[in-house]
């Protein structure tokens, strides 16, 4: 499969699938060209026949939600230009973007002064996902593109998304960004704006910092573990200010209820004088990934699309019919209506 497109041109587009990014049990991603203007774009490609019902379930459902957010004119989110059909295949033709937010702190090759806007950017468009009642449930940074030269931030991947507030679905996402309520083994449905807070708490660290500050949201993990028992290692691993360390308190807070929403994080972050208790107003991620013994961001393939999209990584939780509600392609039309699914 990884290989046989490459040299098609898509059915009635002048798209030419020039090379394989990635390819996994779920999708192969290609990198195109119109052979007509040049520009490059991203094609997830899915065979029919490999797609269980959830998998198809599933597509259908990141496909309607990118359509609405299209449609609603959602800034900074990665454009599905297109849906071409054919009896054998599906492909997502999305807009290229060079780099991901992984990429751009584990290379360290931000600028500080971007930091904070790539922050507000993420803030304010999960305020806006959340006001059209859809929840992202993977927020991480190889989930978030960043275009090159402007370094637009573009959110992706919204194939664990939901429009349903509460969810039950356990498990969803990456452990690393995962809220203490949506971990593996609880039972008590979840805030899903609640849970994306949370995750957004994490990256903030990331962007501050440069790591992670914990391997996994896994009791398991002596920093996960000492910071949900109340203890002060966030500021006591990283250096980070008490001012800082109580916004991040305000977000990391293991009750979803007293929990910052969306809403509240960015007002909370732009009032931060200092980050750090050091004579820089806040840490440049181009510091050594050594300079902090916590554990830093896993290592990963470099290529912006190979970790989006073709794969349901290990403790990563696919999309189920319980948690959406829809049973069928014809399910979802009533919801989203046919022309949030129209095939350009």
């Amino acid at each position: 499969m990884q290989d046989d497109l490459v040299g098609t041109t898509l059915p009635h587009t002048s798209l030419l699938l020039t090379d394989v990014i990635n390819s996994g049990s779920f999708a192969t991603v290609y990198h195109a060209v119109n052979t007509l203007t040049k520009v490059p774009y991203a094609v997830k490609a899915l065979e029919k026949t490999g797609l269980t019902k959830s998998q198809s379930d599933g597509l259908w459902k990141e496909i309607g939600i990118m359509k609405r957010l299209s449609n609603e004119n959602v800034p900074n989110i990665v454009k599905l230009e297109k849906v071409v059909e054919t009896s054998e295949w599906i492909f997502m033709v999305l807009e290229w973007c060079e780099v991901d937010l992984y990429d751009a702190i584990t290379q360290h090759t931000l600028p500080q002064h971007t930091l904070l806007p790539i922050f507000h950017a993420l803030c304010t468009t999960l305020c806006r996902l959340h006001s059209l009642s859809i929840y992202h449930r993977d927020i991480k940074p190889e989930n978030i593109l960043l275009t090159s030269g402007s370094r637009r931030v573009k959110l992706a991947d919204f194939g664990l998304s939901t429009i349903y507030p509460i969810s039950n679905d356990m498990g969803c996402g990456s452990t690393r960004y995962m809220a203490p309520e949506c971990l593996p083994g609880n039972t008590q449905p979840y805030d899903c704006a609640k849970a994306d807070a949370w995750s957004l708490g994490i990256v903030l660290v990331n962007l501050v910092s440069g790591k992670n500050p914990w391997y996994e949201a896994d009791m398991s993990d002596a920093l996960y573990s000492a910071y949900i028992e109340g203890q002060s290692v966030l500021r006591e691993t990283f250096g980070f200010s008490e001012e800082f360390e109580r916004v991040i308190k305000s977000i990391l807070d293991p009750n979803p209820i007293t929990r910052s929403s969306v809403a509240d994080i960015w007002p909370r972050v732009k009032s931060v004088k200092r980050f750090y208790d050091t004579v820089e107003p806040i840490a440049s991620v181009v510091a050594s990934p050594k300079a902090i013994p916590t554990s830093p961001i896993p290592s990963q393939s470099p290529d912006t699309f190979s970790k989006l999209f073709t794969s349901s990584p290990p403790r990563y939780s696919k999309f189920t019919m319980h948690d959406s509600g829809f049973e069928s392609e014809e399910v979802y039309n009533d919801v989203f209506g046919m022309a949030a699914l129209a095939i350009y």
